[in-house]
């Protein structure tokens, strides 16, 4: 509308202009080299006028040819460009898609029309991941490097690599490396407190822990489980070295944080009953106890008052049961007790109460040895031990991940080398998740 407005008031002042001129039209005489021209005002006027006009088109008709090549040369480019961005978000796409042909004719696309950007640069090396061609990929990941934009993405793909390679000490080294380039990067701190524990350098997992705690990527629960069972591999390492107050200095650490799993709790109590504190190593286990009830610190138990009277460790047996009545665990230990004091009616009722609970291996192959001690007909003997064999196994390790089972207990999957998977697995409880080092001797009758 104003375009229009200042196209009407400019004919309208040309046209005042012109009608002025017309009424008061005068002459111009020039005499230039001898010659004489004379015309009237509003011919000069119109002539300039004209003049200035095909004097101006030619110049624009000057610089459009002049400048045609460059704008088509910028327009090609542009079109190229344009072709090129489509052709990476496309290849993107496939490579989501899991198209690695696809994704393979885009990369080669784009890289022609755009060239070895870092974009580009890191759609090759993820088609080439994809076509399983690592070495390609490192090749293109390495090449990012050079560049900072990019310089993070590059350390997580050849992180990855590494990981999966199987070379945990250059997956160390790049997730410290983007760690240091970005101190509060969630996923290179996780990767880097999993690679840690993997490998067991607990005082480094330590320190990571609490930059995790920092950012909050972990939860006050995960924090305190994390810290268990990194307080345990260091109580583990210190054993191993024979410093004994450092073992279990530490032991206790994680103990105060988590009392009610049995692994942790059986680690502190052995400690203590190898220093010669049997009452105290009594206590942690009867803690324990109220909770979660296991073999293996019913066993400890047993073992720290291994030089008293059989009829004297059957009543703390039973004072055990107490604790946590009506528990599997707590029976098949009575009736052991029971068995070894010579009292087989007492040893009957409790494998009567843990056969109601679930029948396994061990219970049936107690029935047959105590039949035995009774001298029952052997009819009646090879049925519990026949039963023995066809029973549920009494406890098994599981490892959440791949699933392997093992009857020892260990930080580590000793299969798949995961991080605090394993779980113990019986017909009658909720599983109950592990926090303890890997060590052999735990879980382990003592």
């Amino acid at each position: 509308m104003t375009k229009l407005l200042l196209f009407l008031l400019t004919i309208t002042i040309a046209a005042i202009a012109s009608m002025w001129f017309i009424e008061n039209d005068g002459s111009i005489v020039i005499e230039w080299l001898g010659y004489r021209i004379q015309t009237s005002v509003a011919f000069a006027i119109l002539s300039s006028v004209v003049i200035l006009v095909l004097l101006t088109t030619v110049i624009q008709l000057l610089i459009f040819l002049t400048s045609a090549p460059k704008k088509y040369r910028k327009a090609m480019l542009d079109r190229k460009k344009q072709n090129g961005l489509t052709a990476l978000s496309k290849g993107f796409a496939s490579i989501a898609a899991g198209d690695a042909k696809e994704a393979k004719r885009l990369t080669k696309q784009a890289t022609s029309s755009l060239g070895n950007i870092p974009l580009t640069k890191l759609l090759s090396a993820q088609t080439a991941q994809l076509e399983g061609n690592n070495e390609l990929a490192k090749v293109h990941y390495t090449s990012m490097l050079e560049s900072k934009e990019t310089e993070t993405i590059a350390i997580k793909g050849l992180l990855i690599q590494a990981r999966q390679d199987g070379d945990l000490n250059k997956a160390i080294f790049l997730a410290e490396k983007a760690v240091n380039l970005n101190p509060n990067s969630s996923w290179a701190i996780s990767i880097l407190m999993d690679l840690y524990k993997i490998t067991e350098k607990w005082q480094e997992a330590e320190e990571i822990l609490q930059k995790a705690k920092r950012i909050k990527l972990l939860s006050s629960d995960q924090y305190k489980r994390s810290l268990a069972l990194i307080y345990t591999g260091i109580c583990r390492d210190f054993r191993t070295k024979g410093v004994n107050d450092e073992a279990i200095k530490y032991a206790k650490k994680a103990y105060e944080l988590q009392p009610d799993f049995p692994p942790i709790a059986q680690n502190y109590a052995k400690l203590l009953k190898d220093s010669g504190n049997n009452s105290k190593a009594a206590r942690v286990i009867e803690k324990c106890w109220k909770t979660n009830t296991h073999p293996a610190l019913a066993d400890l138990y047993m073992n720290i008052y291994s030089n008293e009277s059989t009829e004297k460790r059957l009543k703390r047996t039973e004072s055990l049961l107490k604790i946590s009545p009506n528990s599997f665990d707590g029976n098949i230990l009575v009736a052991k007790a029971a068995m070894a004091a010579g009292n087989l009616s007492k040893a009957r009722n409790h494998l009567k109460a843990a056969l109601a609970i679930r029948e396994t291996k061990s219970v049936c192959a107690l029935m047959a040895e105590l039949e035995k001690l009774e001298e029952s007909d052997s009819s009646i003997i090879d049925q519990w031990r026949q039963r023995s064999v066809t029973s549920n196994s009494d406890k098994t390790w599981i490892c959440d991940k791949c699933n392997a089972s093992s009857d020892k207990w260990s930080i580590n999957c000793n299969n798949c080398d995961s991080f605090d998977t394993l779980y113990w697995d019986n017909d009658n409880s909720s599983k109950l998740k592990i926090l303890a080092p890997q060590q052999t001797e735990l879980l382990e009758a003592s």
